[in-house]
């Protein structure tokens, strides 16, 4: 979800499709409470997170395959109560928001 949120509100003006967020950007992303989620979920997103810390970030495109990032994803996804549909939406919504930010930087 923060990749989405980050796709949504970050600045994409370096060229070549970067896209960056600062502290001013972050002040405006919509986040849930990790309380929130640890006690809708049973699950610990910290725990989830650091598991997941211990390796380099993949591009998006990886990324959304692996099972500690899926494991991450599946606590928030749980306690919204998406539905498997809805889970898969998110995955395309990201994977389409950053295909075309890098499309456009491509036809500049």
């Amino acid at each position: 979800m923060a990749i989405l949120v980050s796709e949504i509100y970050g600045r994409v003006n370096l060229g070549e499709g970067l896209l960056t967020t600062y502290g001013t950007d972050i002040l405006s992303f919509d986040f849930i409470s990790p309380n929130f989620i640890d006690t809708q979920s049973g699950r610990s997103l910290k725990q989830a997170f650091e598991l997941m810390k211990q390796r380099r970030i993949l591009p998006i495109f990886d990324e959304i395959h692996e099972s500690d990032r899926r494991a991450l994803d599946t606590i928030i996804f749980d306690a919204l109560n998406l539905t498997k549909g809805e889970r898969d939406g998110v995955y395309e919504a990201v994977i389409q928001l950053v295909t075309d930010r890098v499309e456009k930087a491509k036809n500049k």
